[in-house]
């Protein structure tokens, strides 16, 4: 048995409604439909006890990480130059 659905009505941006056609038409799937996979994916706490989102979380975790590394500007800086340069080498990603 299908959740009852409510009709609703909101107001939106143009901006917000070309996104959201945008991913019905990703998705192959209805506005109403997307929009509600868009809202699930914002996932709030039931007992809001903990404010933090997940990707907030997610967030905390990498800059975690990232601090754990010891990585100096200029090492990053090598590192993305190194990974560059590798990828110029490769023949599928060279400019024609």
């Amino acid at each position: 048995m299908s959740a009852p659905k409510i009709k609703a009505t909101y107001s939106l941006d143009a901006d917000t409604i070309r996104h959201l056609e945008q991913l019905a038409e990703i998705w192959n799937t209805s506005k109403s439909e997307a929009l509600r996979r868009a809202i699930r994916s914002c996932h709030v706490p039931a007992d809001r006890g903990d404010a933090r989102t997940e990707s907030q979380r997610r967030l905390d975790a990498f800059h975690a990480l990232q601090k754990s590394m010891n990585l100096t500007k200029l090492d990053a800086e090598a590192w993305a130059h190194q990974v560059r340069e590798e990828r110029h080498g490769w023949p599928s990603l060279r400019r024609r």
